[in-house]
């Protein structure tokens, strides 16, 4: 589904974070990337979701480069193709719950009424059970990740991307949100999950370690 094909990246050309990476990620797997801080998994997760341009090497996605898409065909592909989870969550402090659920489907112009269907069968999925005008002020950091997984699943993306998922959450919920992530990779999305955590490494499929 999605290649890393010698991955060359770094803000200083001497000491790059990614150098000559090369890897592939299957449908129905659920990946854990793994190593020491600063080694570059998050970075390498920002490329592979096509929101950073490498240096040197290509990314395909179904057997197309999609390296040198301009930047309109590049916001494009991602509406369509991913999910993303942020490890801070990444929610619009001005905007109500659903606002930041559905708001992905702006870009593909999806039926609003179906969309918010969908986003509220997500959120009481993954036990948010919140006014329909609260705002992620009003909510605990791990709400704030399940939210935030709510609408990197909403359009079912063929590439779920997840940087450190379960680093707020309590026990319960992060198994939920494990599940979660194998219950899409059995869809056939790729699952690529940032982490340190062993107890979720474990749970995954394959372990890439940078």
């Amino acid at each position: 589904m999605i290649e890393a094909r010698d991955i060359t990246f770094g803000y200083d050309s001497a000491h790059p974070l990614l150098d000559g990476f090369t890897e592939s990620f299957s449908r129905g797997e659920v990946t854990a990337v793994t190593g020491p801080s600063g080694r570059g998994k998050s970075t390498l997760l920002y490329i592979l979701g096509l929101m950073l341009r490498p240096t040197g090497g290509k990314v395909v996605i179904g057997g197309v480069d999609v390296t040198s898409l301009t930047d309109l065909e590049r916001s494009r592909f991602r509406a369509h193709m991913f999910g993303f989870v942020f490890q801070d969550a990444a929610l619009d402090a001005s905007r109500t719950v659903m606002d930041n659920v559905v708001e992905t489907a702006l870009y593909r112009n999806d039926s609003r009424r179906v969309t918010q269907e969908r986003a509220r069968e997500l959120l009481s999925q993954f036990g948010v059970e919140l006014r329909a005008n609260a705002k992620p002020g009003q909510v605990s950091g791990g709400q704030a990740q399940r939210i935030a997984l709510c609408r990197a699943l909403l359009n079912s993306p063929p590439i779920l991307l997840a940087d450190e998922p379960t680093g707020n959450l309590d026990p319960a919920s992060a198994a939920a949100v494990v599940d979660a992530f194998h219950s899409h990779a059995r869809t056939g999305a790729s699952v690529i999950v940032v982490t340190h955590d062993p107890g979720l490494v474990a749970q995954c499929d394959r372990e890439v370690q940078l």
